[in-house]
């Protein structure tokens, strides 16, 4: 294709994906945007870079915390925004737009130098960039680690493959093009642990396309298997490598944080599988939630069904696969990205499935979609060298993709508009409804709130989150009686959580209950030593118990961690003016 086209098509591909998600430019900080970027000191300041390297990717208070999440790089993005644009909204939804342009353009390459077809590769490509699947993964800042992760994988892809040319077209052995695919794909493993399956893809390439030398029918499938695992080799001594440091930095490769039986993990998959299937085909409906429950017993809905059709879809890809080479290396490239997901008890309740994890998987979709499309053999004219009809309907798939992806997008624009998505699309799903609620009682909207989170606790009187909230908006109504029963029953149920011990030292303090207050807001600094406003609360209790010296040294401390906070200077002033004034009244009798 001469290159003016290859150019109009890049822009055409950038413009289109570009006009689906611009409406994000204006959207804030949600979910967990301001816990892990507006309030997160760890991506504020290059002296913390060192621990990205040692610890989880939320960092951790306490030394008993496990988390399951290691990725150096994505942290690095974050302190790189903050260093340009500070905490402005837009620039980070920018920067996370522009990360899925470039992850769309090099699905573009993919597509072009594994199939070598134009339209397959421009079609493909234009259905990924348009894919409402995305939403999740770039109108929302955090999930912006999913296109982190495809640039890195797919670049390290592209450079392994521009290797083997070398090696194969010249008879030398592979140089710089190796050393950067390595690179790479070590910046892969640190942007999100779903790269561990890269080397799997290698293997699957050099056995389904295999070099020249082994194509000869001499070649036997046993050479033919080492020939491809040595391709890999390199790749799978850094993932390694990675496990190493991994199991290191977390103290273990992954954690349970929902304690599972085996079976209700299994009886659990058709259903999960499904939903991944229905959200890549027909992807409307979407949200931040969803109703994906754990299946416990054998049923014909959740379990019978569902693994049917995906038996049926398997089956249908399989005997494609086999008539089709291309079509089995994308299929594998669906697959595997999602594999690491099946051990659900890594995953929170309520979270066992997210539309950001399709982010990388949707890649093979995509390529699978157009290589239909282009067999789709009809007699018609030409545009740009290219079947009418084929073309029209890669641009009528794309058009319905785009107005689905902008229309859906608007939910993202605050935790607000996402938590009533949510509420709406699963109104089972706690977590949802709970975000719903603490968006309204931020807004002073009390009373919907608390309605709000009874209903949660009649469902889930055990999530700890929901009791907390419900204590902190009755501490805010000064039901300081009620904000003590629901702030002690969030504790019971989860002891770590400081927000609880230092809400309810709040509430013991407007009580009169100063030993109590003192010893609540104690273990609040214990579980997390750097939250303001502690050591000041503290210093008020000491101050009404007449012990100044213990008062002074709590301001003292406050002012350490905020040196703005003015009632902390001048409960410091007052303290010093009148114990001055006492030593001057001893002196002159």
């Amino acid at each position: 294709m001469p290159t003016r086209t290859r150019a109009l098509i890049i822009g055409f591909l950038t413009l289109a994906t570009l006009a689906a998600y611009i409406g994000a430019l204006r959207y804030g900080f949600v979910y967990d945007d301001p816990d892990q970027i507006v309030n997160n000191p760890a991506v504020h300041s290059w002296s913390r870079v060192p621990r990205y390297f040692t610890s989880d990717v939320w960092p951790h208070s306490t030394p008993d915390e496990v988390g399951n999440f290691y990725r150096p790089v994505f942290l690095l993005w974050l302190l790189l925004n903050y260093k340009i644009g500070s905490l402005n909204p837009t620039w980070y939804h920018l920067t996370t737009v522009a990360l899925h342009l470039l992850a769309t353009l090099l699905v573009y390459l993919l597509a072009l130098r594994v199939t070598k077809d134009e339209l397959v590769a421009a079609g493909g490509a234009l259905l990924f960039g348009l894919h409402p699947v995305h939403l999740e993964a770039v109108a929302w800042i955090s999930g912006g680690t999913e296109p982190l992760l495809a640039i890195f994988f797919i670049a390290t892809f592209l450079a392994f493959l521009r290797s083997r040319d070398e090696m194969e077209n010249q008879r030398r052995l592979r140089g710089p093009w190796l050393l950067a695919s390595l690179g790479l794909y070590v910046l892969a493993l640190l942007a999100k642990e779903t790269a561990v399956v890269l080397p799997i893809i290698i293997f699957a390439y050099e056995w389904l396309f295999p070099q020249k030398r082994c194509e000869d029918s001499a070649i036997g499938l046993h050479e033919r298997f080492w020939a491809a695992l040595a391709s890999c080799s390199l790749y799978l001594l850094l993932t390694a490598i990675y496990l190493i440091v991994r199991y290191l930095a977390l103290n273990g490769l992954g954690h349970s944080l929902m304690p599972l039986q085996s079976s209700t993990i299994i009886l659990t998959w058709p259903s999960i599988i499904l939903f991944y299937v229905r959200l890549l085909v027909w992807p409307i409906g979407l949200s931040a939630f969803y109703d994906t429950p754990y299946v416990t017993s054998f049923s014909l809905r959740y379990v019978a069904l569902p693994a049917l059709i995906v038996a049926v879809i398997a089956i249908v890809l399989f005997l494609w696969s086999r008539r089709s080479s291309l079509i089995a290396f994308f299929s594998l490239w669906m697959l595997l990205p999602v594999l690491p997901l099946a051990n659900l008890s890594v995953f929170k309740e309520g979270e066992i499935a997210h539309d950001r994890y399709l982010y990388l998987a949707s890649i093979g979709f995509c390529v699978i979609v157009a290589l239909a499309i282009k067999q789709i053999s009809l007699e018609s004219v030409k545009i740009f060298g290219q079947p009418a009809h084929q073309v029209l309907l890669f641009l009528v798939i794309a058009a319905f993709f785009g107005c689905a992806t902008t229309y859906q997008s608007g939910f993202w624009a605050s935790d607000e508009t996402l938590s009533a998505r949510g509420v709406a699309i699963a109104p089972n799903n706690f977590r949802a409804a709970n975000n719903l609620g603490r968006g309204l009682a931020q807004k002073g909207n009390y009373d919907a709130a608390i309605s709000i989170f009874r209903r949660v606790l009649e469902q889930r009187p055990d999530y700890s989150l929901t009791n907390f909230n419900l204590g902190y908006v009755y501490y805010r109504l000064e039901r300081l009686s009620d904000a003590e029963h629901y702030l002690k029953k969030a504790i019971e149920i989860n002891p770590k959580d400081p927000a609880a011990h230092r809400f309810l030292g709040y509430t013991l303090l407007e009580m009169g209950r100063l030993d109590q207050a003192v010893s609540a807001l104690r273990q609040a600094i214990t579980l997390a030593p750097n939250t303001p406003n502690v050591h000041y609360a503290i210093g008020t209790a000491l101050e009404q118990k007449k012990d100044l010296k213990g008062a002074l040294d709590e301001y003292r401390l406050e002012l350490a961690l905020n040196p703005n906070h003015r009632d902390a200077s001048q409960a410091i002033n007052q303290i010093q003016a009148a114990t001055n004034s006492s030593v001057s009244e001893r002196e002159n009798h």
